[in-house]
């Protein structure tokens, strides 16, 4: 039963130290960087030995990524990203603010935020379309061969064959320069001249008057 009560010490004696270093972390964490309320939501800071240094998880509840602060030498923090598509990487080295300093842990926090949301940005940023293109001369002739031309229809008569557009009914009630109402023949080739104004160029008429068969 001794050796049972000795082994049971030992266990619970590692899980103080754990515990001890951890709790060493979160102080000097806390006394490093000033997150506000609402950075310590999101990111949910906390110790952890989950990894193979004692490091300080930020696991932001918006994004599937988990970011590392592990302190180094000196007031040096190292910011690493775990990402299930792109990996491990490093984000740099952060120095950890000095308490005797006003705004200076707040501007600590306040830069690895600022680049915790560059990387977000970066990799969320959508890449432009990709374009095929052939990998041999060889292809490139083959891709022209395969492509279908482009049928035009042409179902338009030759231009002299083009019929003229009936000209207005209000072109008949206007007199002449006299005031008289003009004869028949002379209302046909008014209306045609009123007609062709501005269509000769198309249908292929004299000083903007179209041909007369």
């Amino acid at each position: 039963m001794e050796n049972g009560s000795s082994i049971f010490n030992q266990a619970r004696q590692l899980v103080q130290e754990a515990d001890r270093k951890l709790e060493e972390l979160e102080h000097r964490f806390n006394e490093a960087f000033e997150f506000s309320r609402e950075e310590r939501e999101e990111l949910a800071p906390r110790a952890s030995d989950e990894y193979a240094n004692w490091t300080i998880e930020l696991a932001p509840k918006s994004l599937r990524s988990i970011f590392l602060l592990t302190p180094k030498t000196g007031r040096e923090w190292s910011l690493e990203v775990m990402d299930a598509e792109h990996g491990m990487r490093s984000l740099g080295l952060f120095k950890g603010g000095d308490n005797g300093v006003g705004g200076s842990r707040r501007l600590r926090a306040a830069r690895v935020i600022s680049s915790i949301g560059s990387w977000v940005e970066k990799t969320q940023m959508p890449l432009p379309p990709q374009q095929t293109v052939p990998a041999s001369r060889k292809e490139a002739a083959h891709m022209r061969g395969e492509a279908k031309p482009v049928e035009v229809k042409a179902d338009l008569p030759p231009r002299d064959q083009m019929p003229m557009p009936a000209a207005p009914r209000w072109l008949d009630m206007l007199p002449d320069a006299q005031g008289m109402p003009l004869p028949d023949a002379a209302v046909a080739k008014k209306n045609n001249a009123q007609v062709g104004f501005g269509l000769g160029r198309i249908f292929g008429g004299r000083d903007g008057v179209a041909d007369q068969a």
